[in-house]
């Protein structure tokens, strides 16, 4: 069963995005993403995204090509469309959630005119296991690197899930 990540996702000022220790992530892409439109009364969009996901390789998580081009992900962009990725969190359980830009881990968590110094992200509320899917939508093209950081409640260990999205018209 697949449970979805998008509605829970709220914008906040993260405190822990940032950790001291960090161990690999057991998550990956799973299954295939797809496209789908936002305007579900609108026919032609409908078919639209429909062969757009005939048209279009998401991911490619074959043996044959190097790991560092397995966390890339080929999205469409605009507001009509919808991504959903299937992420598989493996088997245990892991909370604290976290949405942001991957390079925002290097930074000190200071942003303009902040007096509590934290990271903006989207957070996910609930405790995760097995496969999620990331809902997203893109405005514009160009080159997104993301970091989904979560919390494995059973270890206490963090880790930071690499996405690199490139978006499509």
């Amino acid at each position: 069963m697949y449970r979805c990540l998008q509605p829970r996702g709220a914008f906040s000022r993260s405190t822990t995005y940032l950790q001291a220790g960090w161990v690999a992530s057991p998550f990956a892409y799973t299954g295939t993403p797809i496209c789908t439109s936002l305007h579900s009364d609108d026919l032609s969009t409908v078919a639209d995204a429909a062969q757009w996901n005939v048209a279009h390789q998401v991911i490619n998580v074959a043996a044959n090509i190097p790991p560092s081009m397995q966390k890339v992900a080929f999205l469409r962009g605009g507001t009509q469309w919808q991504m959903t990725i299937p992420i598989n969190f493996a088997g245990s359980n892991h909370d604290n959630v976290q949405l942001s830009f991957r390079d925002n881990v290097a930074s000190a968590g200071d942003f303009l005119n902040s007096a509590t110094g934290v990271i903006p992200v989207f957070s996910f509320s609930g405790t995760f296991t097995g496969v999620n899917n990331l809902i997203i939508t893109f405005k514009q093209t160009g080159r997104y690197v993301l970091g989904l950081v979560h919390h494995n409640a059973s270890s206490g260990n963090w880790s930071m899930f690499e996405m690199e999205f490139v978006i499509i018209p």
